[in-house]
């Protein structure tokens, strides 16, 4: 009885470790309401997770808006006549972004693209020229959303753009950081399926577990 005991003990240990290890990506996948919300976000390379050149010439936070589970965020340049064009992901490929504002005075821009999953970096491609030091290129860069940050806007709608279509997917051709257009993975509720499946799986190896051990005192 007292090794049964112990075997229970040890099995209920497992499953607690592996609920606990995975409670956080579960967390991480939730949706947020509907609604308008500032969320902070770095700008990533293409390729590596060191932050881009680009970071800067960003202001934060964001403006993320969220209806039947569709995200648009609202970003701002700082430096809009160098950034002389922004495409955000649409489809397989980019394609130029909505302008939702500009200030050419004070030399800023603010667009518009969709969001798939805040959990995951966002990809967008820029073309930077400066003139004055000759210089044009262009780059893919990506969103990196911080979820914790994301407080509701109160007074505000819901949606942004309503009544505009998206534009066309372009074929995406980069130089510069990446010449590969950086694919935005998905995930969403499927890490609450890998979360039940650990729990059966566990469930059935105490069970097996139990019987041999039974029956190993048996005999």
């Amino acid at each position: 009885m007292k090794r049964l005991r112990t075997l229970y003990t040890y099995m209920l240990a497992i499953v607690c470790m592996m609920v606990f290890t995975l409670a956080p990506s579960v967390q991480a996948a939730a949706k947020l309401e509907d609604g308008t919300y500032t969320i902070n976000y770095v700008i990533k390379k293409a390729d590596k997770d060191s932050v881009s050149m680009a970071n800067d010439y960003f202001e934060k936070p964001a403006k993320l808006f969220v209806k039947n589970g569709e995200m648009k965020v609202h970003v701002q340049m700082n430096h809009s006549a160098w950034i002389t064009e922004f495409k955000g992901p649409v489809g397989g490929g980019f394609a130029d972004s909505k302008v939702v504002s500009e200030d050419k005075k004070a030399d800023k821009r603010t667009v518009e693209f969709n969001v798939k999953d805040l959990s995951q970096p966002t990809p967008a491609q820029i073309h930077v020229t400066v003139t004055s030091v000759n210089y044009d290129h262009d780059y893919t860069i990506r969103f990196a959303f911080d979820e914790k940050s994301a407080k509701p806007v109160a007074g505000t709608k819901a949606v942004a753009g309503e009544g505009t279509k998206q534009p066309s997917a372009k074929a995406a051709t980069t130089t510069g950081e990446s010449k590969t257009p950086v694919e935005n993975p998905e995930t969403g509720d499927s890490t609450n399926v890998i979360v039940f499946s650990v729990l059966f799986v566990s469930s059935l190896i105490f069970l097996i577990s139990s019987q041999k051990f039974r029956r190993t005192n048996k005999s």
